[in-house]
């Protein structure tokens, strides 16, 4: 389910304020909200006393007879995508419609040999090429992480295993869950989406055999 939701008054409520400087006048309006200190807040039954990155504690707002909750820590709670569209001035809940492709900075491994390109060559598989891809192998390397930063639901990638049968464990790393596996059969393209569920961070490890080679492609979030 994907859901916008316009950039309001309230926009301190959302912890997104900085994407607010410098807008028009005629869609900014200024307000007097009270923090709620007093306001308690349960998820599931059990207590939700959201904070921020240093420990702060992040506090409803009461305006006009509402109560404005910090967007951003629940969605992180609820294991939903939250991020910011500055173009169009959207706060994007759950799943984006449009495509954000990996980058070589959003990745890291132990293994120098497992790398992202976007070179071609490397990406070709019968008669087609993927847009963008990471080269992994045993003994190239089998771990990688991909930050996600909680900011999208979805992950999709394309795994090719090129010349043997290959297993892939996909975990959360913020807690070690195991979010999906995947076996892709030799020079069989096998395409998923993994729902992130609020993950920052994720580790892909292939059980690979030796002189394998395999090839994350296309992969994008949502």
């Amino acid at each position: 389910m994907k859901k916008k939701v316009a950039v309001i008054a309230g926009a301190t409520a959302l912890s997104i304020v900085m994407a607010t400087t410098g807008m028009a006048d005629s869609v900014i309006k200024e307000i007097t909200a009270h923090m709620n200190y007093g306001l308690k807040m349960k998820l599931n039954g059990q207590a939700f006393n959201p904070t921020e990155a240093d420990g702060s504690a992040i506090r409803p707002i009461t305006y006009n007879g509402r109560t404005y909750l910090p967007v951003a820590a629940l969605g992180e709670a609820l294991g939903i995508g939250v991020s910011w569209d500055g173009a169009t001035q959207t706060v994007i809940i759950g799943e984006n419609d449009e495509k954000t492709y990996l980058t070589a900075d959003m990745i890291w491994s132990p293994y120098y040999g497992v790398v992202y390109t976007e070179d071609t060559d490397n990406l070709a598989y019968d008669g087609n090429v993927f847009r963008n891809g990471v080269l992994m192998g045993n003994p190239r390397g089998t771990e990688l992480r991909i930050n996600t930063e909680k900011k999208y639901s979805k992950i999709a990638i394309t795994f090719l295993a090129q010349n043997k049968d290959v297993v892939f464990n996909i975990y959360k790393k913020n807690d070690g869950s195991l979010l999906k596996t995947v076996t892709a059969k030799s020079g069989i393209p096998n395409f998923v989406e993994v729902d992130l569920l609020g993950a920052e961070q994720i580790e892909i490890k292939a059980d690979a055999p030796k002189d394998s080679a395999m090839i994350l492609g296309d992969v994008y979030f949502k």
